[in-house]
């Protein structure tokens, strides 16, 4: 079925201050959700690859393990995180979260009673 996403978790877009650093290399975020990463790499690494790598998220440094689900050639990776949890886990949500809530609207403030 075309355009069928089996993602967990929604996926979102990264700002380009956040990249991923491996030993095979390194690259820009594209966008992230609590299940995984799409790395921005003109060399990325084979499907079925198993790594450890770190997430530059804002201030934090995220240390986790993932496995390659999507590999493009020139350009990037789809990355499935693995056994993600503790406070890797909890800093990865807090960022998820952040980035959802920028993306809700502004509330509108609420129209004063009629009399």
């Amino acid at each position: 079925m075309p355009g069928y996403d089996k993602r967990i978790a929604p996926r979102l877009h990264v700002t380009a201050a956040n990249y991923v650093v491996y030993t095979e290399g390194s690259g820009a975020i594209r966008d992230l959700s609590v299940g995984g990463v799409f790395i921005e790499d003109a060399s990325p690494l084979p499907e079925g690859t198993v790594f450890g790598f770190d997430l530059r998220l804002g201030t934090e440094l995220v240390p986790v393990r993932g496995v390659v689900r999507r590999s493009v050639p020139g350009t990037g990776m789809g990355v499935q995180f693995q056994g993600l949890a503790g406070e890797s886990r909890n800093k990865v949500e807090r960022f998820v979260a952040g980035l959802e809530k920028a993306l809700l609207p502004p509330k509108q403030a609420a129209a004063p009673p009629k009399a």
